[in-house]
């Protein structure tokens, strides 16, 4: 059987051969996307999200957090870069340690240190 790219085996093969971070979203550069970082207070813990989503999407990614959550979200600062995804990567890990979750994007660097101050240090010249 034939398909739009000719051999169906052949179209296989191809797409078994590729590397994976052809398809990452790590890889993709766009100039609409930004990082952003969002804070919240609590008797216990005052943590900080590190995210990626478009210019004008900022407020409707506020929104959609908010919803789950009982402690009121701000956000605190807005990068914009057309390597978004990897600058969030690069961050992500730079504070692992500091993770609230092991596969989260939730950070807590502990009482009395500004996380802004703190992740925008790391910013690369």
């Amino acid at each position: 059987m034939t398909s739009f790219f000719g051999r169906r085996s052949r179209y296989r093969r191809y797409t078994s051969r590729r590397p994976r971070s052809w398809t990452t979203a790590s890889s993709v550069e766009n100039p609409n996307l930004c990082v952003y970082i969002i804070t919240f207070a609590s008797r216990e813990i005052t943590a900080f999200k590190i995210g990626v989503t478009g210019q004008d999407d900022v407020q409707k990614r506020l929104r959609q957090l908010q919803t789950g959550c009982p402690w009121r979200l701000q956000v605190r600062k807005v990068m914009y870069r057309p390597d978004a995804y990897r600058f969030e990567e690069y961050l992500h890990n730079t504070f692992r340690k500091y993770r609230i979750r092991a596969d989260g994007e939730w950070f807590d660097f502990g009482p009395g240190v500004d996380a802004v101050a703190r992740v925008v240090a790391e910013v690369p010249s």
